[in-house]
Formats: C-alpha cells, sequence, structure tokens
C-alpha cells in the first residue's frame, strides 16, 4: 500500500508482537515502519516505554519511530533525552499536551508534554522530523483549535 501510494514511509499503532511479525514485510518491500506508542505501562506489549522502542528498532533496520510526545510524556518518560538519542530514528513527531501519569489531553501549554523545547530542538538541530498537530482534548471547533495549536507552535519557534 505504501508503494501503491509513492511512499517509503508509513506508521502504524503496534505491538511488540505485531512488529515481531512484520519484519520480513518491511524487509521485502523495503518500507520503513514508524512505530506509534501510547502510555500504556500496564502492557508489556505495548510500545510504550524507552526500553519497548529501543527493542522495536532492534527488530529491523526499517523500524522507526512515530515519536508521540504527549503519550510519552503522560507514561512518565523524559520526551527530550528520548528525542535527543533517538531523533536520527524518528520519522514523525506527534504534537498534543497531556498532563503526568497518564493525565488528560490539555490544550496546548496546560499539560506537562514539552511541546516548545521539542519544536525548537527539531529546529535547532535541523532533524528532518515532521511534525503534526494531534487534536485530542474537549475543546471549541477543530478549526479554532487547530488555528491555536499552529500559533503556538509558532510562537515557540519566534
Amino acid at each position: 500500500m505504501a508503494k501503491a501510494l509513492g511512499t517509503r514511509i508509513m506508521t502504524a499503532s503496534t505491538t511488540l508482537k505485531m512488529a515481531e511479525r512484520t519484519v520480513p514485510f518491511a524487509a521485502r518491500h523495503r518500507v520503513l515502519l514508524g512505530l506509534h506508542g501510547h502510555s500504556n505501562l500496564h502492557d508489556p506489549n505495548q510500545f510504550a516505554t524507552p526500553d519497548s522502542f529501543e527493542k522495536g528498532l532492534a527488530m529491523s533496520p526499517f523500524y522507526r519511530i512515530n515519536f508521540d510526545i504527549g503519550h510519552f510524556a503522560a507514561a512518565g518518560f523524559d520526551v527530550m533525552a528520548f528525542l535527543e538519542k533517538h531523533h536520527a530514528r524518528i520519522v514523525s513527531i506527534h504534537l498534543k499536551d497531556r498532563q503526568l501519569h497518564e493525565g488528560a489531553n490539555k490544550p496546548f501549554g496546560q499539560g506537562d508534554t514539552p511541546i516548545r523545547e521539542a519544536v525548537r530542538a527539531i529546529v535547532r538541530h535541523r532533524w528532518p522530523i515532521p511534525a503534526m498537530l494531534e487534536y485530542e482534548y474537549a475543546g471549541a471547533d477543530s478549526v479554532t483549535e487547530l488555528r491555536r495549536m499552529k500559533d503556538y507552535v509558532r510562537a515557540a519557534l519566534a
């Protein structure tokens, strides 16, 4: 499907067990797979911890990370340390703000996710990591909220 769409990269919410099963497909088709994580620390099969992502990366040279910094922060991990360490294997980043300890999604600037620091690091180091705004909190209409999110990111880079 990725090839038919003219891309070499796809992302997927998956598990460690499923990632093991898809190794030969990524290799055969030479498609990079960005592993997307969540904040579920109770299931060892989930991509949620730095160790789980490192296990996934070790499975295949075609595996990358679709780094959701909101989930990672909510799970209690250091977003900036992980970004610095793994930036070369991050194919995309989801920007959303969440509170620690599996807390709620919040409007940008009201949670515990270091959104400003992450986008500044990406730009400062010129890492080729596209960022996606992820609107998952209760707010106004989608257009208004996405505009606020975009303005927040632009202000962080000013």
